[in-house]
C-alpha cells in the first residue's frame, strides 16, 4: 500500500489491486466511496475508489462483446481494459505527497492487447485536492491505439441531494446500455435526474470544469481535465451514496468506431492530466 499525506489530506493506493485508490479523506471526511463487501473480496478489482481505465473505456465494442480485429490484430479486452485488473504495477513514492506507478506490456498483456506500451500514472496530493497525470509511451516501431481515463467514485449523501454544473444542456450524448436505450441522437437534458433513475451518460465536453455539489453536506468537488481528456461519463445509481465523474480520452467502442481513439506513433508520448479540488 502507498499512503500519501499533505496537511489534513490522506490518500491510499493499492498497487496490487489495479493501482486503484482505496481511501481519500480530508479532515477525516471521506471523498471517495468504497463498497466494503466488494473491497473485502479476493478479486483484484472492486467497486469504488478511483479505477484506471486503460487501454479502453467501458466495453471494447458497442454491443458489449470483448473481441475485435483492429488493423488486422486480434484484441480481446474486458470492460475498462486491463490496467484495473493488474497486480503487476510497479510503484515509486517520490515524496510524502507524490507517487508514481508504472505498468508495461508483458506476455500476459500481449495475449489480450497485442501492443507494446509503457504506462505511468502520477498521484500528487494537495491539502484540498489531487492532481492525476497519465503518460502513455510507445516503445515499439508501430502505432499504439488506446483510450484511457479515470473512474472516480465520489462519495455523496444521496444522488437526490446533488447537482452537477458545468455541463451544457443540449450537448450530444448517449446513454450506456444499463441506463436505457443506446441512442446516438440523444442530447443532455437541462437537469440529469440524479437519484431518480440510473444515470450513465457519456458525452464529449472538451476540457470544461465540472462541479459536483452535495447540498446536504455543502461539499463541492471540482473536476478539471486537460484537453487530452475530452470525454466525460456521469454515472449514478438510485439510493447509492456515490456519483462517478469519469474523464476519458475517448469513447466506448472506440476500437470499433475509431471515434476519439488515440493512435500514438512509434516512439512518442501522450500526456493527460486531471485536477480535482474539494471545497467544504
Amino acid at each position: 500500500m502507498i499512503e500519501l499525506n499533505q496537511g489534513h489530506s490522506r490518500y491510499t493506493i493499492n498497487p496490487f489491486r489495479g493501482a486503484s485508490s482505496c481511501h481519500w479523506s480530508i479532515n477525516g471526511s471521506d471523498i471517495l466511496y468504497i463498497d466494503k463487501s466488494s473491497y473485502r473480496s479476493k478479486a483484484i478489482k472492486f467497486k469504488g475508489g478511483n479505477p484506471i481505465t486503460f487501454p479502453i473505456f467501458s466495453t471494447l465494442n458497442l454491443d458489449g462483446s470483448e473481441q475485435c480485429l483492429y488493423d488486422g490484430k486480434k484484441v480481446s479486452l474486458p470492460q475498462h481494459g486491463l490496467a484495473r485488473l493488474s497486480n503487476r504495477w510497479r510503484a515509486n513514492q517520490v515524496s510524502e505527497n507524490i507517487a508514481k506507478l508504472y505498468l508495461s506490456h508483458d506476455q500476459e498483456t500481449l495475449a489480450l492487447y497485442p501492443y507494446e506500451f509503457e504506462f505511468e500514472v502520477e498521484f500528487h496530493l494537495f491539502e484540498d485536492g489531487l492532481r492525476l497525470t497519465q503518460k502513455v509511451r510507445n516503445p515499439s516501431s508501430t502505432s499504439l491505439p488506446f483510450v484511457t481515463g479515470f473512474h472516480p467514485y465520489f462519495k455523496v449523501s444521496d444522488p437526490l441531494n446533488c447537482e452537477i454544473s458545468g455541463l451544457l444542456p443540449g450537448t450530444p450524448c448517449f446513454a450506456l446500455p444499463n441506463a436505457g436505450p443506446f441512442d446516438f441522437s440523444a442530447h443532455l437534458p437541462q437537469q440529469l435526474p440524479l437519484g431518480r433513475e440510473e444515470i450513465n451518460h457519456h458525452m464529449v465536453t472538451g476540457s470544461r470544469k465540472i462541479t459536483l455539489k452535495d447540498r446536504l453536506s455543502t461539499r463541492r468537488i471540482g473536476l478539471h481535465p486537460s484537453g487530452a481528456f475530452p470525454c466525460l461519463t456521469v454515472w449514478s445509481e438510485p439510493g447509492q451514496p456515490f456519483i462517478c465523474l469519469e474523464p476519458t480520452s475517448g469513447r466506448r467502442g472506440a476500437f470499433e468506431t475509431h471515434e476519439n481513439l488515440n493512435v500514438l506513433p512509434a516512439g512518442e508520448e501522450w500526456i493527460g492530466q486531471v485536477e480535482i479540488v474539494v471545497e467544504a
